[in-house]
């Protein structure tokens, strides 16, 4: 698994932290009952066994996704319902290598996001460590979904090129005189109207990990779709061995 931090809106995160509030809540309450149980055997050996078994249990539910008592556990229960319904949870090729880098990809811009360009992006974050098969899973389909769309934008840039501001800056960057810069960028050739249309059209198409991992967040502030989560445990009788374990339940 590998550290993400994710980019949110203000209003985003607050929401996501109330809700993650009863998810925390339901696990702390299976797991103080589940304890409780475990600590009412009569020997330490017995004790130890069940405080034991009571970890192997929680590790269980939280990889089935019953309990999720982490933020990174409820935006990966929420990613998963996210690709279900959007159709991008099958199958798909590896992203071939070299293809998705970690800069800002192709057609993602401020506008799409509702931000003026020069004023900021998102303003708050989250930190996750998503598992490396639904990482894995995001980048893929997030690939094989877009690279059409890609591919045509950056053949509409190949055409019209960047906008006459963003040429200017970067001669400027790369030190070129001003004059010379000013005059590039206004002998560059300007993209017709429909051509401009048609970029937009485009970039309205374009899907990014973290458009889904944002909708993953809005998804746990909304309530998951998760049946009620049980709260029984069942602890074996100290002289029935295997007991214990057979008797957890079977959620």
């Amino acid at each position: 698994m590998g550290m993400t931090v994710l980019a949110l809106e203000p209003a985003d995160r607050a929401a996501f932290d109330e809700a993650a509030a009863d998810y925390f809540a339901v696990e702390k309450r299976w797991l103080e009952k589940a304890r409780a149980a475990a600590e009412e055997l009569p020997t330490r050996a017995d004790r130890a066994q069940a405080r034991q078994e009571v970890r192997a249990e929680l590790a269980r539910r939280r990889a089935s996704g019953e309990l999720i008592g982490n933020r990174s556990l409820m935006v990966a229960a929420g990613l998963r319902q996210v690709l279900a319904e959007r159709g991008l949870a099958g199958d798909y090729e590896p992203v071939p290598p070299g293809t998705m880098s970690r800069g800002r990809p192709v057609g993602d811009t401020d506008r799409r996001h509702g931000h003026v360009r020069g004023e900021g992006g998102f303003k708050a974050t989250l930190r996750l460590e998503l598992p490396a098969d639904l990482e894995e899973q995001l980048r893929r389909a997030v690939y094989w979904h877009t690279w059409e769309v890609i591919e045509q934008l950056r053949k509409w840039a190949d055409k019209w090129g960047e906008a006459p501001e963003i040429r200017l800056q970067r001669a400027q960057a790369k030190g070129v005189p001003a004059v010379l810069a000013a005059l590039a960028a206004v002998l560059a050739p300007r993209a017709t109207r429909a051509a401009l249309e048609e970029r937009e059209r485009l970039r309205a198409q374009i899907v990014t990990t973290g458009d889904l991992l944002r909708e993953a967040v809005r998804a746990v502030a909304g309530g998951l779709a998760q049946e009620e989560l049980p709260l029984d445990f069942t602890v074996r009788e100290p002289d029935e061995e295997d007991f214990y374990r057979d008797a957890l339940p079977d959620v």
